[in-house]
């Protein structure tokens, strides 16, 4: 399946490309996230995946959300502050 997946991650993911991926069916964002950055030949630290978060055609979700063909993706860094 196709999916649009784009990246606003600052430092965490520097670099990654946003645009269309090709995933397997059932595919969970988390795992598309994997399948991402994989492809990119980076990794991703596990305790930085605390301050991802992600849109799924314009609509807050949990990572474990199921993909479908043609869905949108926004994987964004969450903003901290104090």
């Amino acid at each position: 399946m196709n999916v649009s997946i784009k990246f606003r991650t600052g430092e965490v993911l520097r670099g990654i490309r946003s645009g269309e991926y090709v995933l397997p069916e059932g595919c969970t964002i988390d795992q598309a996230l994997d399948a991402a950055v994989s492809e990119n030949g980076m990794t991703l630290a596990d305790h930085d995946r605390e301050y991802l978060f992600a849109l799924l055609n314009n609509r807050q979700v949990q990572m474990d959300n199921v993909l479908k063909d043609g869905d949108s993706v926004w994987i964004l860094f969450k903003i901290l502050g104090g």
